[in-house]
């Protein structure tokens, strides 16, 4: 089926006529001018690292030896389109998917990563003891504290049991996360792309920690690091990944231009259109995805919170709608020269 192709701002609410063909051979050409393009925005683990236990698909990671595992960090190099549909085909044939809390990402990538032990008061990094703290632990902090609220949002919201609805406590710390780290323009911000896993969806908590899992966030927290989801939704560049000129910190996504064509595709299949991005972030409703027998309405637009990690959206109301955990490493960027 050919996909459908929104605009989500109110100066333009009628459906545009797709252009399958010209968007076509612009990808051909920029394929034969610019060898290093991927079509595929998804950085995800390749499906070597996918593997199918007890009816979910379980994404692999990848891990240090620090004694602060979120205090890794890795880049790895972008999937093929043969890759990412491999690992959908797989996805689609399992009930659930098994996700794992996305790790920090440190502004400064080449930096030690430092630590004081609370009872001594002794520093560390991965080398061993220091003197002080490491340089730049300013920046370190400041990215520990980010990620941590929005890791705090993520434990609150699957430990909560208002009957799959949103309560007014869990609203409410998402209002204080969205008031904290806004950003401009979030409907065409660039991490709005790649991989998300919806911890909830419509509304409706559709996500639960994983019950085989035996690694808990931190000593007194009894939700597990993994998470498990029905499903993952994908959202890409439709002309192929745009990277955004290299500065001091590496090389990321460049932002979405007004009015450029964004995909947007989820692991069941029920999903596969085109939305045009917008300043305005209108709410749009996408199709119907089937979650435990009911609909869950898909939307893109009321954004009002995005991040390295989290992605919250509301709809027409203002009510909470989605809270979208991030599943893939674009994020991360490209901090190593290939």
């Amino acid at each position: 089926r050919k996909p459908r192709v929104y605009n989500y701002s109110r100066k333009m609410r009628t459906s545009t006529i797709p252009m399958t063909p010209i968007v076509t051979i612009l990808c051909v050409l920029s394929i034969s001018t610019i060898p290093n393009l991927v079509l595929s925005f998804t950085t995800a683990p390749s499906i070597s690292n996918t593997r199918t236990q007890r009816g979910r698909a379980v994404v692999g990671r990848q891990y240090c030896t620090s004694p602060h595992p979120s205090y890794c960090s890795y880049s790895t190099s972008l999937r093929s389109t043969e890759q990412r549909l491999e690992e959908e085909e797989t996805i689609t044939s399992t009930t659930s998917i098994a996700v794992e809390r996305p790790i920090i990402h440190w502004t400064v990538p080449i930096q030690k990563i430092g630590w004081q032990d609370e009872d001594t008061g002794i520093w560390y990094d991965e080398d061993g003891p220091r003197k002080g703290p490491p340089q730049n632990y300013w920046r370190q902090n400041l990215d520990q504290r980010a990620y941590q609220l929005d890791m705090d949002l993520v434990t609150q919201a699957l430990r909560d049991d208002s009957d799959g609805g949103i309560d007014t406590k869990l609203d409410g710390a998402s209002k204080e996360v969205e008031g904290k780290n806004s950003v401009r323009r979030p409907s065409r911000h660039r991490n709005l792309l790649g991989k998300w896993a919806p911890i909830y969806l419509a509304g409706s908590k559709v996500a639960i920690s994983s019950p085989n899992d035996s690694k808990p966030v931190d000593d007194n927290d009894s939700v597990g690091s993994t998470i498990e989801v029905p499903l993952t939704i994908d959202i890409f560049r439709t002309a192929g990944r745009k990277l955004a000129p290299k500065n001091h910190y590496g090389v990321f996504d460049a932002s979405l231009a007004e009015g450029e064509e964004v995909t947007m595709k989820t692991s069941d299949g029920a999903i596969d259109t085109t939305v045009c991005a917008s300043e305005a972030n209108d709410p749009v409703a996408l199709g119907k995805v089937t979650v435990a027998g009911s609909d869950c309405a898909l939307q893109l637009g009321g954004v009002t919170y995005v991040s390295d990690y989290l992605l919250v959206q509301r709809n027409e109301e203002g009510r909470l709608s989605d809270i979208w955990l991030r599943c893939d490493d674009a994020y991360l960027g490209k901090n190593v020269e290939e």
